[in-house]
C-alpha cells in the first residue's frame, strides 16, 4: 500500500511533467513562429534600407549636378558681365581689367543737352485781318529762342 502510494505519486508527477513538457513545446512553437515573423520584418527593413540608401545616393548625385550647373551658370554670368551672380556691384578684378584697357580704347563721353522753349499764346482779336492764320515768321505764336550753347563736357 505504501508502495502503491509511491507509484501513484510518481505517476502524478510524470503526468505533471508531461503537461509541463507539452506547455513548453507550445511555447517553443509560438516563439519559433514569432522568430519567423521577426526575421521577415528584419528582411523587409533591410530591403527598405537598401532602397532608401539608393534614393539618398540618387538625390546626392542630383544635388551635385545642380551645384555644378549653378557654378557653371555663375561662372558664365561672371565672365560675361564681370559681376558676381549674388552681388550687383562690380568685381574688383574686373575693374582692374577695365582700367588696363582704358588707355588703348577710350570710352565715349555721354553728352546731355537741354534747351528751353517759350510759348506765347494769344487769342486772335475779332478785328484781326488774318482770320486764324499766324503772321509770317511767328509760327502760330511760338517764338524760337536763340540756340543754347552745349554744356561743358565731363566724364560720366
Amino acid at each position: 500500500s505504501q508502495h502503491q502510494q509511491q507509484v501513484d505519486r510518481l505517476e502524478d508527477h510524470i503526468k505533471d511533467l508531461r503537461r509541463h513538457e507539452h506547455d513548453l513545446l507550445l511555447q517553443v512553437e509560438a516563439l519559433e513562429e514569432r522568430e519567423k515573423e521577426l526575421k521577415e520584418a528584419v528582411s523587409a527593413v533591410r530591403e527598405n534600407e537598401v532602397l532608401a540608401l539608393k534614393k539618398v545616393d540618387s538625390l546626392n548625385k542630383q544635388v551635385q549636378e545642380l551645384k555644378l550647373h549653378d557654378r557653371r551658370e555663375e561662372d558664365s554670368v561672371q565672365s560675361d558681365s564681370g559681376l558676381s551672380a549674388d552681388d550687383p556691384r562690380g568685381r574688383y578684378d574686373q575693374f582692374e581689367k577695365d582700367l588696363g584697357n582704358k588707355s588703348s580704347s577710350p570710352e565715349p563721353i555721354q553728352e546731355v543737352f537741354s534747351s528751353r522753349v517759350t510759348l506765347n499764346l494769344a487769342r486772335p482779336t475779332s478785328g484781326s485781318p488774318s482770320h486764324g492764320t499766324a503772321p509770317a515768321g511767328s509760327h502760330a505764336g511760338i517764338l524760337t529762342p536763340p540756340p543754347v550753347a552745349p554744356p561743358r563736357r565731363c566724364k560720366a
